[in-house]
């Protein structure tokens, strides 16, 4: 005790000592007993330390017991706490089970009542390529599920790969890279596919077969129609591709527009591009660098380097049908001419040489004409821009179906005539009297089919599976108790032993015998 009084607190306010009540006295008289708490847990030895006196064992024992309280009303504090926000989460996992419950029986009864309903794991993963649940449900087979027939494997190793890649640069120094643009409208093809890639002609370790099947596989389409039409899309593209003379000289610019849309990106741009020069110009090397400098994904390297090859093979496709020689002379076709960029040398008539034209900078006024430009669009103007696609191309196919030579889609050519022309003007050309040339003023759009995936963003549910949807059969079984049934013998019954001689024996004890 201190001051006279009884000390029932420690500093953490938890330790109180019940305190005797007095014979004759009133429960309330503790309420006018002045408590004061202890500044610390040895605070008795402490005091008595400051005297010099001695600790006695009794004050050391009660030391001791306030100890052990304290501690134990700390841990039972902490683990309460604890204790409470285990049960706060375990009861949101029932609550959220519950919900759960809820819903699946619900699906489960509207499904025994043929009605539509999220089947029984509800939403499931919508979008990037996942799909939806909100179906009925169905079975895929293996077969159904995977392309029909998957190419053969690849028998060599990476090293003859790079072999043999090696080996065929080599021997064809020359590239000959031909644009291949693969349009499939839903309503004319049954399937929609937009995509546009390069095709090496000298390369032979991949055949053109083993690319489009994985290709056809990526999309997820696995029926053997979309993979004929694809490939005689392909194989007319190859066969109508022009090379540039090896011997060519000059200079020919041609201006290039882009107007791509991969996802929500939509990069637009515009500037001029040297035909005759791949020496120098390389389209990949190119988009390559300008891709870097923009900070874009290698989707629009590609993109862009298809769209230079693309519209530098039209204007060789073009001056190829008019006669020109590639030697550097005058293009007289002035549908050719009108859509060439003008030449960045003259001829000075004093002395018959070629000077560098003095105004090679453009104009001010023409620089945001000339200037990459990157937006960000909505769904809403994607979905817009693909409509407006569809309708420009079904228009054009109207206008121009004498002349593609691609049978199940908008090509390289024959989707670029110009829209005057009609089967009598291309029956008027067969008779010699005019070429008809591609609309070289037309700017292709470029708008890839996105690629299914579950992991990219952007990605999306393309191209649809075939499966099929089955018919739920439920069988009642009735069974009724077999007369000549026979329980087996309880444990102990029937025992089994040999002994050292070999001989057999077998104990059978009666029914009466186990009972008791």
């Amino acid at each position: 005790m201190k001051n006279g009084h009884q000390q029932s607190a420690t500093p953490t306010g938890f330790v109180k000592e019940k305190i005797k009540i007095p014979p004759h006295f009133a429960p309330d008289v503790l309420q006018n007993i002045n408590l004061t708490p202890l500044s610390s847990l040895t605070e008795w030895s402490q005091e008595l330390a400051k005297e010099n006196k001695p600790v006695p064992l009794d004050v050391k024992l009660y030391e001791d017991i306030i100890k052990k309280d304290d501690f134990y009303l700390r841990k039972m504090l902490s683990q309460t706490q604890s204790s409470k926000k285990l049960i706060d989460r375990m009861a949101r996992d029932i609550q959220s089970y519950s919900t759960v419950k809820q819903l699946r029986m619900a699906a489960i009864n509207a499904a025994a009542k043929n009605q539509y309903s999220n089947s029984i794991w509800g939403e499931g993963y919508s979008g990037y390529g996942n799909g939806v649940t909100n179906s009925a449900t169905r079975v895929v087979m293996p077969s159904q599920n995977k392309c029909f027939s998957k190419p053969g494997q690849m028998t060599m190793t990476d090293a003859e790969l790079n072999k043999q890649v090696l080996e065929n640069i080599a021997s064809n120094p020359s590239k000959r890279i031909v644009p291949i643009r693969l349009e499939f409208d839903l309503e004319r093809d049954r399937f929609k596919l937009r995509d546009t890639f390069l095709w090496d002609l000298n390369d032979t370790t991949y055949p053109i077969e083993a690319f489009l099947r994985n290709l056809i596989d990526d999309y997820s389409f696995i029926t053997d129609i979309n993979f004929q039409m694809v490939l005689r899309s392909v194989n007319e593209q190859i066969k109508e591709y022009k090379e540039k003379p090896l011997n060519a000289i000059g200079e020919i610019r041609i201006p290039i527009k882009i107007d791509l849309l991969i996802n929500n990106t939509q990069y637009t741009d515009k500037f001029e591009w040297d035909i005759l020069s791949d020496k120098d110009d390389d389209p990949e090397e190119f988009a390559s660098i300008l891709c870097d400098e923009l900070s874009l994904p290698g989707e629009f390297a590609t993109a862009i380097a298809f769209s230079i090859r693309e519209k530098s093979q039209m204007y060789i496709k073009a001056l190829s049908l008019v006669g020109y020689s590639f030697d550097g002379s005058h293009i007289r076709e002035d549908e050719v001419r009108s859509n060439m960029a003008s030449p960045l040398r003259i001829q000075n008539p004093d002395s018959g040489h070629n000077d560098d034209f003095i105004t090679m900078l453009r104009t001010p006024s023409l620089v945001g004409d000339y200037s990459p430009s990157i937006t960000r669009i909505s769904q809403l103007e994607i979905e817009k821009i693909d409509k407006e696609l569809d309708r420009d191309s079904r228009r054009r196919r109207r206008h121009n179906d004498g002349f593609s030579y691609n049978e199940n889609g908008p090509n390289l050519f024959g989707t670029m005539f110009r829209g005057t022309a009609s089967r009598r003007s291309a029956n008027h050309s067969g008779r010699g009297t005019k070429t008809t040339l591609p609309d070289l003023s037309d700017v292709p759009k470029t708008f890839r089919t996105p690629f299914p995936s579950s992991v990219l963003p952007g990605g999306i549910d393309v191209g649809t599976p075939e499966i099929f949807t089955y018919n739920e059969l439920v069988i009642n079984r009735s069974q009724v108790a077999n007369p000549d049934f026979k329980p087996a013998a309880p444990p102990g019954m029937v025992t089994i032993f040999k002994d050292s001689a070999g001989s057999f024996f077998m104990k059978i004890k009666s029914r009466k015998l186990l009972q008791q």
